[in-house]
């Protein structure tokens, strides 16, 4: 019984919440300017880490956190191969480049390369280690799952 008190209780403060947060649902134009407004901010974003590669084009961080952006948003694969690639070609013993190369390569499902890549990584980053996902628990068509955000310090 406490536990049907306790489930009861979360459903409604849940409700309210989303009631007030608008996920009850919204008119065809009010979510046609809403995926208008998302669209013209993943744009913005591209342009940013395509002009901070462009501005720096010798800075192995910068072609990085660009292959991040095309990994973590609609999966854009080959762009970021290409950015983490340079990235490697710049600082060939960068550890966050075999890194997000391996993630990379993981969502592609070319779970061999991810795992030389993540062998890499920790090679020339030991703390690493504790990061690295179970490349056997992927399959061979690959995942949108994994994304990778960089904090700099």
């Amino acid at each position: 019984m406490k536990k049907m008190n306790i489930l009861l209780t979360v459903i409604l403060m849940v409700i309210p919440v989303l009631l007030s947060s608008g996920c009850t649902g919204h008119s065809d134009e009010d979510y046609q300017e809403r995926l208008a407004e998302f669209a013209a901010n993943v744009n913005a974003s591209a342009e940013y880490y395509d002009h901070a590669v462009e501005s720096d084009p010798e800075n192995a961080t910068a072609w990085c956190v660009r292959a991040m952006y095309y990994n973590g948003n609609f999966n854009q694969h080959d762009k970021a191969l290409e950015s983490v690639n340079r990235s490697l070609e710049l600082e060939p013993e960068y550890a966050l480049a075999w890194y997000v190369k391996g993630i990379i390569l993981l969502n592609s499902g070319d779970k061999e390369g991810a795992s030389v890549c993540f062998d890499n990584a920790v090679k020339y980053d030991p703390s690493y280690s504790g990061s690295i996902p179970d490349v056997e628990k992927f399959g061979s068509e690959g995942t949108d799952f994994i994304a990778v955000s960089y904090k700099e310090e």
